[in-house]
Parts: C-alpha cells; structure tokens; sequence
C-alpha cells in the first residue's frame, strides 16, 4: 500500500499525461487504482481499469480498506 501510496504522489506531481510502463501494464495499472482509493469512487477505479483492459474487481475489497483506513 505505500508503494501505492508513493506512486500516487508522484504520479500527482507530473506533468500530464504520464505513462508508467511495465512489461503487461498490470504493476502499473493497480498501483494506479490502489493510489485512487481515497480520491475517486470505487465504481470508478473498477470502470477506469476495464476500459484500459484489466479486470480489477478483485482488488475492491482492498481499495475498500484504503479508503477506510483513510477516513
């Protein structure tokens, strides 16, 4: 979680728009939606992910625990 909590802000800092590569983008791409958790709606994160071609409905209840531990 802090990987993604650390990924977020640096993502945050950039000039847009950012590409963040690995090999199959899946790292890259749930670090995003982990960094999301406190920031966007979790219907949200799970529509972004799919239309980029990840299906990250398993990731939900541990965005849900980020977004709880937040508040």
């Amino acid at each position: 979680d802090s990987d993604a909590e650390q990924f977020g802000e640096i993502v945050a800092g950039l000039p847009k728009p950012v590409l963040a590569y690995c090999r199959s983008g899946t790292r890259c791409a749930a670090l995003w939606s982990l960094s999301q958790a406190r920031e966007r709606p979790l219907d949200d994160i799970i529509m972004r992910a799919a239309k980029a071609g990840y299906d990250f409905r398993g990731l939900m209840p541990r965005i849900e625990a980020i977004r709880e531990a937040a508040e």
